[in-house]
């Protein structure tokens, strides 16, 4: 399924994927749509992000202050979406780790290893609404 999300109906005859009498008007009319409302859902996020980036490139915002604040007081005002818990400016993505995460290893880890079982444990018992 994913990968008819991915390319292109055509490109998935040619690999051997999809045959080709598959192809009538309905699919090509539901792949589009479906490529259209990917892209639709997809424009308010892309406002908000770049009119963010833009008033940190303008120097804006108060970098020491607003960071957080700005973002979500923009989300609220553009796409209508509020945090699922208070955000102020000490929650931010990785919540004040400072170590260089791109050489972080967890390789080894117990600790991880049973907080990553433990959530994969759950696996299809969940509902999909996680929030």
């Amino acid at each position: 399924m994913i990968s008819i999300l991915l390319v292109s109906p055509e490109h998935l005859i040619r690999l051997g994927f999809l045959e080709e009498t598959v192809v009538n008007r309905h699919y090509e009319i539901n792949f589009l749509l479906h490529v259209t409302l990917e892209k639709v859902v997809f424009l308010p996020f892309s406002y908000v992000m770049h009119k963010y980036r833009f008033l940190l490139f303008r120097n804006q915002t108060d970098r020491q202050n607003e960071l957080n604040s700005v973002w979500w007081n923009l989300r609220i005002q553009y796409n209508g979406i509020m945090a699922h818990i208070p955000r102020n400016e000490e929650i931010l993505q990785f919540q004040g780790i400072t170590a260089r995460l791109c050489l972080c290893d967890v390789y080894g880890n117990r600790y991880v290893g049973e907080k990553f079982k433990e959530m994969l444990t759950m696996g299809n018992s969940k509902s999909g609404k996680m929030f």
